[in-house]
């Protein structure tokens, strides 16, 4: 079975993925910043929106949305340079050795295979009849 997309996320070092994103994402919270202090950008559009509509205007909440909004906005790049990098398989996922039952130490034996565990741990059996 090839593995799964997160496993060949993974794959990718982690390092190599905070250089990546780490741009992007301080772009967006300074451009998102900058908006808000300079009401400008779509705070503006939002504060106007939110007068428009309902005669008032929240600056906390209005500015955290505008800058969370832009962060995420701006880390798009960084998500499609990262798809690709797992998609063209620029980093090969290493196969991790299974381990046999088998090959495992008795007492992992013993918990993985019931069958396998000494009688004096498995639990008593029901009578059966219930009547007494």
């Amino acid at each position: 079975m090839p593995p799964s997309y997160a496993t060949r996320v993974r794959a990718v070092p982690t390092p190599l993925r905070v250089v990546i994103f780490a741009p992007f994402v301080l772009i967006g919270l300074i451009l998102g910043g900058y908006w808000c202090w300079m009401f400008e950008g779509p705070y503006r559009w939002l504060v106007n929106s939110e007068i428009a509509l309902t005669g008032v205007y929240y600056p906390f909440y209005t500015g955290f949305f505008t800058v969370m909004f832009t962060t995420l906005f701006c880390a798009l790049p960084g998500t499609l340079i990262q798809y690709l990098l797992v998609w063209l398989e620029v980093f090969p996922v290493a196969d991790a050795p299974r381990l046999a039952l088998g090959k495992l130490p008795s007492y992992a034996a013993d918990r993985l295979a019931p069958s396998a565990a000494p009688e004096s741990r498995r639990p008593p059996t029901p009578p059966d009849d219930y009547t007494s």
